[in-house]
């Protein structure tokens, strides 16, 4: 089922309604960044990346810039509520155009061409609220949104830490690895010190998701 299949209208979000009680919106301005920020958001993004293998320490003000990059350079936020979450979101899922990502494009030089890919840049589940099938959905909806925009390939990078949970989700959801190709990324843990990390890359071939 593709993404048209399950949009509903509300207002200037897109609600997908389709599976269990969840209710997942694209959050495509500023003025609707700031009215969920607040709602979780920041909260579960600090959550996320505090948990090893990544250990890293965000302030309020910066994740809001990471989500504000996302809605400027007409990227994609997807977010997740509950009813039973009151309110309070438990899951998103964001992506970029690879060129608002530099540092990858230079490190990845010819392996993929910039002007036709876009960059998986965040996402994350709250704790109480795994195991419930919401990261593929939301996973599903945030490919199929970049194929019906005319990505051609989607970048992922990702811890390559034997801890990152994510792993196996990522080959599932049809990811393919950039064999023997790691990139060590600084960034300021929870003790204060920066220290780097070795980052794996995959591709995803979204042209296989059009008709």
């Amino acid at each position: 089922m593709g993404l048209q299949d399950f949009k509903a209208s509300f207002g200037n979000a897109v609600a997908v309604v389709s599976f269990s009680d969840i209710r997942i919106d694209q959050i495509s301005s500023i003025e609707m960044l700031n009215q969920v920020a607040d709602k979780g958001l920041i909260r579960l993004y600090q959550e996320a990346f505090a948990d090893p293998p990544y250990d890293e320490k965000f302030d309020d003000a910066q994740v809001y810039e990471i989500m504000q990059e996302v809605i400027q350079s007409s990227g994609f936020l997807f977010t997740a509520m509950s009813k039973e979450s009151l309110g309070q979101i438990v899951a998103f899922v964001a992506s970029i155009p690879l060129v608002a990502k530099p540092s990858v494009v230079e490190f990845l030089g010819e392996r993929v061409n910039p002007e036709t890919a876009s960059y998986f840049a965040e996402d994350a589940v709250d704790k109480n609220f795994r195991r419930r099938g919401i990261s593929a959905q939301m996973k599903k909806i945030l490919l199929e949104a970049n194929a019906e925009c005319g990505y051609e390939t989607m970048v992922l990078r990702t811890s390559a830490d034997e801890r990152n949970v994510q792993l196996p989700a990522v080959l599932k959801a049809g990811f393919i690895p950039i064999k023997d190709v790691f990139q060590d990324v600084m960034s300021m843990k929870k003790d204060g010190i920066e220290r780097p990390d070795r980052r794996c890359f995959f591709l995803y071939d979204l042209q296989a998701l059009r008709p």
